[in-house]
């Protein structure tokens, strides 16, 4: 668990926070959340945090982590987290071309459309069954917390296997330079291999920690009674000003109420 602050000045967060005081964390249990992870596989323990928070439901209850990610399971997965415990609006019309308002996944993709995550090719296609490459990982995660942005260009290859010039180039190097993914080997990316489920789990998992996404998909904020807070082990003795919100599995962020200039503090506790 992380303990970080964001968009606050140091001394109103001093000020309005007595103390903040972690809870030893429990031993770690073995990883092993469906009948084919186990703690081997690598990613076991972001497979663990997309079914300990009600992320991730496959049908026939195995989870498949070696299995292609298509572009349709992509914007699935980016709901879900961003919206958890939430569907999707039904389709009333097609969102792409190649995609049926009778599809089970036409409400995800008409989601990722309209947030701004992904946008159909020039012949108004998406190619919902088509597989995502690592390269189109990147470019879908970024989009997902900056819509309608683009990263700063290439002036150095991040990788040897990912030239300036390529397309995805700058959307590589940030999703690399946050750590939200990898590189492959010694000094490549491998960008146009197609990404499995259990290295999206990861990915997804890193990305739901970003400050900018807690930003963009924060769910309404609550101020409960009393002035100790408990929060996946972290225990928070706070200003009655101050208010918690819990509800996202993502993390908690309290929130302290905004000073003279405009300014406020925001901590938050990712899991």
């Amino acid at each position: 668990r992380r303990i970080g602050a964001m968009l606050g000045v140091g001394a109103l967060c001093a000020t309005l926070v007595t103390a903040v005081s972690a809870v030893p964390a429990a031993a770690a249990s073995v990883c092993n959340p469906y009948p084919d992870v186990k703690s081997s596989i690598g990613g076991c323990a972001d497979i663990a945090w997309l079914k300990g928070n009600g992320l991730a439901t496959p049908a026939g209850g195995k989870f498949a982590p070696g299995g292609v990610v298509t572009v349709a399971t992509m914007a699935e997965f980016l709901f879900v987290v961003a919206n958890p415990g939430k569907s999707p609006a039904k389709c009333t019309s097609k969102p792409f071309r190649d995609v049926p308002v009778t599809s089970p996944a036409c409400r995800y993709l008409a989601w990722a459309k309209s947030a701004g995550v992904m946008a159909a090719g020039p012949d108004g296609a998406i190619r919902p069954t088509a597989a995502v490459t690592r390269a189109a990982a990147g470019v879908y995660l970024y989009r997902a917390i900056h819509p309608g942005k683009s990263p700063a260009k290439c002036t150095k290859a991040p990788f040897t296997d990912v030239a300036v010039k390529d397309s995805t180039c700058g959307f590589i190097t940030w999703v690399t330079s946050t750590g939200i993914a990898k590189a492959i080997g010694s000094g490549t990316f491998r960008p146009a291999i197609p990404l499995s489920r259990g290295s999206l789990a990861t990915m997804v998992h890193a990305l739901a920690g970003r400050a900018e996404f807690l930003t963009r998909f924060a769910p309404a904020v609550w101020a409960p009674t009393g002035t100790a807070v408990s929060f996946a082990g972290v225990t928070f003795n706070r200003s009655p000003s101050w208010t918690l919100d819990t509800s996202s599995p993502q993390a908690a962020v309290l929130t302290s109420p905004k000073d003279s200039h405009g300014y406020q503090c925001a901590i938050y506790v990712l899991r």
